[in-house]
């Protein structure tokens, strides 16, 4: 596996909402030259597919969309801090119209092609962390984002190949 791609937003599509972390697979789409790496930012992806009631007789609309998001923080690079100041004012997000968000997180196979691709509709933050460590300690600044879909939603998760066409006015940043 060879990073990831991350686009997070808000339902109207506006440009300044738009979190984009990581790099993609087609050089065109790399949104900023600068942060060469920003393709080292994110070290894990979970993404879990739960049923809420472990003793369930059927399936219905008992599951939700649970997505685990961790890395390191690039203290170093201001454009990049700039996007972990959007999750943390998206954490604190109550407006109705911008706590749900829509997110399509690829999974980068090789240097030129995604392993799998994920778009889920309406998730919101249940936790965010930052940790920031001393310099000259043995840490590294770190975060950890806990997203989970809306209820009822299972219907609005696609899984792909390829960055979807729906996403393509986010895929450049």
């Amino acid at each position: 596996m060879k990073g990831f791609k991350i686009a997070i937003a808000t339902k109207d599509k506006e440009p300044e909402d738009l979190i984009l972390i990581g790099k993609d697979v087609d050089i065109q789409y790399n949104h900023d030259d600068s942060a060469n790496d920003e393709q080292k930012i994110i070290e894990s992806v979970d993404i879990f597919f739960d049923t809420i009631d472990d003793n369930v007789r059927n399936k219905s609309s008992g599951m939700l969309a649970k997505i685990e998001i961790k890395g390191v923080i690039p203290r170093d690079e201001p454009e990049l801090m700039r996007k972990f100041l959007k999750l943390s004012e998206w954490a604190r997000d109550n407006s109705s119209d911008t706590q749900y968000r829509n997110i399509c997180i690829a999974v980068k196979g090789s240097d030129n092609s995604f392993l799998r691709v994920y778009s889920i509709k309406n998730v919101f933050i249940v936790d965010y962390r930052e940790v920031y460590v001393l310099d000259g300690t043995n840490g590294k600044d770190r975060f950890e984002l806990y997203l989970t879909q809306k209820e009822d939603n299972m219907d609005k998760i696609e899984v792909l190949k390829d960055w979807p066409s729906e996403w393509d006015w986010a895929r450049r940043g």
